[in-house]
């Protein structure tokens, strides 16, 4: 184990609720808890010499965070990650580093309340690990029982199941145990 829950936060209630899930999350498995915001410039022009030095966003959206967090969850240990690459790159990176990978979810409305994104959609069979997702709940905290989470496993995982059989280790496993 990595000791590590990781979770992207792009400045959105969701995010924020995702965070605070993970902070949760982390206590109880006595983890690290790793906020990632990832972007991609905008532009490369570079700035005049005699501007003044924009607001660097990513830094308040993690502080942001950072703060919802402590407040919500105290004493857990929190590492900050600002990588400047698209957030789906990052993310896959992430989970090579972490034990659960967890990201806010946008639902579409009841009928789609678990309803992936398009980060979940194209994360989810590209990782090894659990990647959890997290709606905002304006009406209870989001450690309550009863909040809205969704769990997706990687396919990788599951058709390497299928492949080998219910009687067999996965190859991994067999090499560990050799």
């Amino acid at each position: 184990m990595k000791d590590v829950v990781t979770v992207g936060v792009d400045g959105t209630p969701q995010a924020l609720a995702a965070a605070q899930w993970a902070a949760h999350e982390a206590r109880l498995r006595q983890s690290r808890l790793r906020l990632l915001t990832a972007w991609q410039p905008l532009t490369a022009r570079p700035r005049a010499p005699w501007a003044p030095e924009p607001p660097h966003w990513p830094d308040r959206i993690t502080q942001e965070a950072r703060a919802t967090v402590e407040s919500a969850e105290p004493g857990v240990a929190i590492e900050v990650r600002l990588v400047r690459e698209p957030p789906l790159e990052a993310l896959i990176e992430a989970a090579e580093q972490a034990d659960l990978l967890a990201l806010g979810s946008r639902g579409l409305g009841p009928a789609a309340r678990f309803t992936l994104g398009a980060t979940g959609l194209d994360l989810v069979p590209r990782v090894a690990i659990p990647v959890v997702l997290v709606r905002a709940r304006h009406d209870r905290p989001t450690t309550e029982e009863g909040s809205s989470i969704a769990v997706g496993v990687s396919l990788r995982a599951a058709r390497v199941t299928r492949s080998i059989g219910a009687e067999q280790e996965p190859p991994a496993e067999r090499k560990r145990a050799r």
